[in-house]
């Protein structure tokens, strides 16, 4: 079973009757197997985009599904044709089983899309953070190098104070932007660039300042 933390209603089941297990030769010995599934932090850029992709298609599926239903069920009220519920039968809006099945399909649609679309958003983050962190190497050079030049006459407790305090603003910056992603309340890129964006503004200041300076 897996749960969505913000639909719980919305989950995807696995069933059977019998599973049938192979322990390697017939029984008698033990072989070992690979799984093939990785999570997010396990695949790479391609897999994820492919399963952004998925999801996307997914969710075009389920919108268009439920506005097919919508429209379905308004045709047979309106022209008293057959529709997906009825079975032939001509039902109209009074009738509180044709009311409640087409509300609970397009109820389901809707949170089974929304369900998608946030698993899509959390894979975005994934993505960018691949590429945000690497790329925050560059960004502490730029901070660290004229930093050091600056503070050199302060000892090394200074400049181990001041890294630890630009390390914390980093870290700060970057898990409460996936939180904030992670919930679609802003864009993936935004969460993971932001710390780099601020911090190279500052190296860029400081790097200014020096030239200034001399």
């Amino acid at each position: 079973h897996r749960l969505d933390e913000l639909t719980p209603d919305v989950f995807v089941a696995g069933e059977f009757k019998k599973l049938r297990l192979r322990l390697g030769d017939g029984g008698r010995h033990f072989s070992r197997t690979v799984s093939g599934y990785r999570n997010d932090r396990e695949m790479s850029i391609g897999m994820m985009l492919d399963r952004v992709n998925n999801h996307e298609s997914t969710v075009d599926s389920l919108r268009t599904s439920a506005a097919r239903t919508v429209a379905s069920f308004a045709k047979r009220v309106v022209f008293g044709e057959s529709g997906i519920l009825g079975g032939g039968e001509k039902q109209g809006l009074g009738d509180p089983l044709d009311l409640r099945g087409v509300s609970s399909r397009v109820s389901y649609n809707i949170a089974l899309a929304g369900h998608k679309l946030r698993q899509a958003g959390r894979l975005r983050v994934e993505i960018h953070k691949k590429l945000s962190i690497p790329a925050a190497c560059v960004v502490f050079v730029m901070v660290g190098a004229p930093l050091g030049i600056r503070v050199r006459r302060g000892g090394a407790a200074t400049g181990a104070a001041l890294s630890i305090g630009f390390f914390l603003i980093y870290w700060v910056f970057l898990i409460s932007g996936e939180k904030l992603a992670d919930r679609a309340v802003i864009a993936p890129w935004v969460a993971m660039w932001s710390p780099n964006i601020l911090l190279a503004l500052v190296g860029l200041a400081l790097m200014l300042g020096l030239v200034r300076r001399n």
